[in-house]
């Protein structure tokens, strides 16, 4: 997944001038743009860290990982548009159907991490005196 959002982020910082296309009917367009800029350039490095948590079963990855879920959430409930910055390429019906998926994405990593996924911070059973 952190791999997917990592493309969503690159693919729109590499097709800025298509989805300027798009953002010009909107309100605002220019503030809409400089959002998205923004946001993919926070987030890139965050899912690094985020991959670097599991792949090298860093100690409290799972805590790190709630820690900065609150944050994830939100910008990944907004990045779950990001299909549609693909109407240049696919059509509505497309979009909204991946959309839909996306909206559950950011539950099912937190799922995931919470259910130990990868087996990162197992808990050693005390050993009795």
């Amino acid at each position: 997944m952190q791999f997917m959002y990592v493309g969503f982020y690159v693919g729109a910082l590499a097709n800025l001038a298509e989805i300027e296309d798009l953002f010009s009917p909107l309100p605002k367009a220019a503030h809409v743009l400089n959002i998205l800029i923004v946001t993919a350039a926070i987030l890139i490095p965050v899912r690094a860290f985020v991959l670097a948590n599991a792949f090298f079963h860093a100690p409290r990855a799972r805590e790190n990982f709630l820690k900065i879920w609150p944050f994830l959430f939100t910008l990944d409930e907004l990045w779950s548009l990001s299909p549609f910055l693909l109407l240049h390429h696919i059509n509505f019906g497309l979009a909204l159907a991946c959309t839909t998926l996306l909206v559950y994405s950011p539950f099912a990593q937190r799922s995931l991490v919470l259910m130990g996924a990868g087996g990162v911070d197992q808990q050693v059973p005390a050993t009795p005196r």
